[in-house]
């Protein structure tokens, strides 16, 4: 029986939830310049707006 993996984005997820607890009326683009360029994060925009919609 297979396994399912490990999800690979469980990290900046939780990091998104954490400075969305912070900022709650910031959007994606302001919590993907946060990882850009305060926590020196590469990550694209697209990956962000992803993990920030609500039905995932």
């Amino acid at each position: 029986m297979a396994q399912t993996p490990a999800d690979p984005d469980a990290g900046l997820r939780a990091q998104l939830r954490t400075y969305a607890r912070k900022h709650p009326r910031h959007g994606f683009r302001r919590a993907w310049a946060h990882l850009r360029f305060d926590d020196g994060i590469e990550v694209n925009k697209k990956k962000v707006h992803l993990l920030t919609t609500p039905e995932n």
